[in-house]
Order: C-alpha cells, then sequence, then structure tokens
C-alpha cells in the first residue's frame, strides 16, 4: 500500500509540473484534470484493507461451519454403527421363543459396550457414550413394534421376525457456529434387522448316527472332549436303539448291502437330508458285525482322499475328498 500511495503522489506531481508551456486556459484546464484524478486516487486509499478483512470475517465463519458439522457427523457414525452393530447381534438370538427374545435384549447391550470400546473415543474424538434406549419386536418390518415383554406373550412370541434398535439421545456441542446451528445439536439413530432364515436342508452329509448321553453331547460340543466309538452289531428293524458310546449307518432309499454302505459312508453326491426327517438305521447285510465295520471305513476313507482297492464303486471323480479336511 506504502509503494503504492507514493507512486500515485509521484505520477499526480508530475502530471502537475507537466503542463508548464501551455496556454494558460489549457494549463488550467489541465491542473483542474489532475487534480480530480489525484483527488480520486487519494480516496481509494486502504479499500483493500476493508475488503481483506470483510473476506477473512466470512472464511472464519465457513470454517467455524466445517468443524461444527464434521463433529455432528462423527457422532452421527459413530450412533449409527452402534445401532447397527446392536440391531444385527439382537436379531441373531430371535428363535421364536421367550428366551430369544432376552437374549436379544442383553446382546444389544453387550453390542453398546464394543461400540463403546472400539468407537469414536478411541481416536481422541471426544464423543458420547452409546447406550441403546428401546429394543422393539415386530413380525413385519413395518410393525407393529412391541416391547420385549409383550413380545415374549404367547401367541405373539412365535411370530416375531425383526428387531428395531434406537439409541439414546446425543447431545453436541457447538463450538464456532452457535448462530447457524444452535448452541447444542441433538443426534439419535435407529436401525432395524430381521431373523435369519432358519437352516432346514443339509447336503452331502455323512449318514451314520452316533449315540452319545447328554452329558457326553455337553462334553463333546461345549468342552470338547474325545471319545472313542464302537460299531454296533446286528441292528434289526427300524425301532432298534444305538447304545451309548456306539454308532452304526442310517439306511437311505436305492443303497443297500456292501457296496451302498462304502458309497453312503464317501458321501453320496448331492445327498440331502432335511430337519425333522426320519430315518431307519441300516439292517442289510452288509451293517453287521462280519463286514460292516470294513464298508463303513473304505467309504469314509476316500474323505481323506484314501480309496480302496477293492469294490464299492468308489472312484475320485464321482466321490472326490472333502475339500475342507487337511
Amino acid at each position: 500500500m506504502f509503494e503504492s500511495q507514493t507512486g500515485s503522489q509521484a505520477h499526480c506531481a508530475e502530471d502537475l509540473s507537466g503542463g508548464q508551456g501551455l496556454p494558460a486556459d489549457e494549463h488550467r484546464k489541465s491542473q483542474t484534470t489532475v487534480s480530480e484524478v489525484c483527488d480520486r486516487w487519494k480516496g481509494e486509499r486502504g479499500s483493500v484493507t476493508v475488503m481483506t478483512a470483510v473476506l477473512l470475517v466470512g472464511l472464519v465463519l465457513v470454517l467455524g461451519l466445517s468443524i461444527d458439522v464434521s463433529r455432528i457427523y462423527m457422532v452421527r457414525s459413530g450412533l449409527q454403527n452402534a445401532a447397527d452393530a446392536a440391531a444385527l447381534a439382537a436379531a441373531r438370538e430371535l428363535n421364536s421363543g421367550p428366551g430369544g427374545i432376552n437374549d436379544a435384549v442383553n446382546q444389544t447391550k453387550v453390542a453398546a459396550l464394543e461400540a463403546n470400546k472400539y468407537g469414536l473415543n478411541r481416536t481422541g474424538v471426544t464423543a458420547p457414550a452409546v447406550t441403546i434406549s428401546k429394543v422393539e419386536f415386530a413380525a413385519f418390518i413395518d410393525g407393529t413394534w412391541y416391547n420385549a415383554g409383550d413380545a415374549s406373550a404367547l401367541g405373539v412370541v412365535d411370530t416375531i421376525k425383526f428387531v428395531r434398535v434406537t439409541t439414546q439421545a446425543a447431545s453436541v456441542s457447538v463450538l464456532l457456529a452457535a448462530k447457524a446451528l444452535g448452541a447444542t445439536h441433538i443426534e439419535q439413530r435407529t436401525a432395524v434387522a430381521g431373523m435369519s432364515v432358519g437352516l432346514n436342508t443339509i447336503c452331502n452329509v455323512f449318514p451314520v448316527v452316533i449315540a452319545l448321553t447328554p452329558k457326553n453331547q455337553t462334553d463333546l460340543l461345549v468342552n470338547g472332549k474325545q471319545f472313542t466309538v464302537t460299531y454296533q452289531d446286528d441292528i434289526t428293524g427300524s425301532s432298534a436303539a444305538v447304545v451309548d458310546h456306539s454308532y452304526a449307518v442310517i439306511q437311505v432309499d436305492s443303497f443297500f448291502g456292501h457296496v451302498g454302505t462304502v458309497q453312503l459312508a464317501a458321501g453320496i453326491p448331492n445327498l440331502c437330508a432335511y430337519l425333522g426327517q426320519t430315518e431307519t438305521l441300516d439292517s442289510s447285510q452288509s451293517a453287521n458285525k462280519k463286514n460292516g465295520r470294513n464298508a463303513i471305513s473304505d467309504g469314509a476313507n476316500t474323505r481323506f482322499d484314501f480309496y480302496p482297492t477293492g469294490g464299492g464303486g468308489i472312484d475320485p471323480i464321482t466321490f472326490p475328498p472333502d475339500t475342507n479336511i487337511m
């Protein structure tokens, strides 16, 4: 600014002195014109400073608005993620029974704790702790919605297929854009998840039944205890029972005798079973103490890519080894 003003003054002085030698009338006119220009330049001094100050004020306001809006969206994202996780965790527990309703409510709390553990707070951003304020259940995605007590009622609980989770409202303080957004901003998020379709079909099954007492089943499934089971001889009729720590082949239509037993143990392609399906025990001649063990062993070993040299009609193309066995 200093150089610009100095140059203008020098230019005005030069112009004023440049009229010497002119006729009197022309010299006066020249002095008047130059004087007006110089006065105009003097009146514009400091205009850039004023415009810069105005622009800086606007820039600060936009920057403050951006910061506050970003904070609001970060909190919104954290709440939505927590609501989504809680809804999915709750939906996994639905089983058309009162126990599933209670487990669903409990799992929403667990999911909220995980959201607090791995959410925004660990990045250094101060965010409100996520709390699930409401858990509702419905038979259809668009309602009617019930609380946990009403959803557990007889005649209702077996129809429940959806769960809706709502977070507690979180208040976000506005730091720099209070004039535009208000002193505080309230965020609250909701998520809906549905019950998964129940598993009702299992294909490529191994048609062998193993008998274990309830206690042994718990030790096997929960505690990982290993058991040795033996083949039960002389299975006769569909009402025969398999004793504890024993196993037998399940009868499948069109597969009988030694070859059928080998192929059943190897895995019949596209052989499927349905939940609740009733099957009898194999009472063919091969499923006995004479050669039943060998037939099952020969078939089962093909799952480990070991094929017998004898009969059974087993080949790697029709009966490939299991890919999930190492």
